[in-house]
């Protein structure tokens, strides 16, 4: 069998759906720009983003991934559907379809495991067509600070700032829209004013207890109690939901994960 790189350990299963909810909102997210286009979605793993995306009707999906037997694993996972997405085998540094043939590339929690991630936005600029969008999502560099350049995710080759991402894309691409996903409630805006009196109160009583007992102790409650508790402070559940995780164009440069719009022109 293939030694399996280990980069690739970083994948959202096919039925992770609960496992990781914030990657799952990210391909929601991408449905928006979907409908009727021809997609590519890069480091597609086991298929789970590539099937979410079918959902929203595109003319077809290719899902492009460097791991064969994660390949394997999309092909056989496909169900009796009238659309599915189609697998190959590739390298975002060498994605093997023709110039000028693809609407929207999708990269989704990708670039930063990426060796020549300038190679790969070049490649991403090429196969789409004039007025094609790349929707690229990575991790904030600002958030994670990794040490003297080095991420603390073992997986991850770097990690972006805004700036370090701006400078990555304006490469190949001129017309740009930044976006920040985050817990709702996490980051204050136009649409999180700040809080009352009341809620800094609580906080700080809250405060008082070590912040390992602050993480566990919902845990100990039935899951509609922990949520109502952590709403009251916080606007979003303890147990994530879909309709906790919000994307916004401002505040970008705060959100642990930015999001990149790219139109190609």
């Amino acid at each position: 069998m293939e030694v399996v790189d280990q980069r690739f350990q970083e994948r959202l299963p096919i039925d992770g759906y609960n496992q990781n909810i914030y990657h799952v909102t990210r391909y929601k997210f991408a449905k928006v720009y979907v409908r009727g286009k021809f997609v590519l979605d890069i480091a597609c793993g086991s298929g789970y983003g590539s099937t979410l995306l079918i959902e929203s009707r595109p003319k077809e999906v290719i899902g492009l991934d460097l791991d064969h037997e994660a390949i394997k694993v999309a092909q056989q996972s496909k169900d009796n559907r009238s659309k599915s997405p189609l697998y190959l085998v590739g390298s975002a540094e060498r994605i093997p379809i023709p110039d000028l043939t693809v609407d929207v590339v999708v990269c989704i929690e990708t670039i930063e495991h990426i060796n020549g991630d300038k190679r790969a936005v070049n490649e991403f600029q090429r196969v789409l067509k004039p007025g094609g969008i790349l929707l690229l999502t990575t991790p904030n560099a600002k958030i994670t600070r990794p040490m003297k350049g080095v991420p603390n995710n073992p997986y991850h080759i770097r990690e972006y700032t805004l700036k370090d991402l701006i400078t990555l894309l304006s490469s190949q691409f001129t017309d740009i829209n930044f976006f920040g996903q985050r817990v709702r409630g996490t980051i204050i805006g136009p649409k999180n004013p700040p809080r009352n009196n009341l809620t800094v109160l609580v906080r700080r009583l809250l405060d008082i207890f070590p912040l390992e007992w602050r993480r566990e102790y919902p845990k100990v409650l039935p899951n509609p109690i922990a949520d109502w508790i952590v709403r009251r402070i916080t606007k979003h559940n303890y147990y994530l939901r879909e309709d906790d995780i919000e994307f916004g164009d401002w505040g970008v440069d705060h959100s642990p994960v930015l999001v990149a719009v790219c139109k190609k022109n």
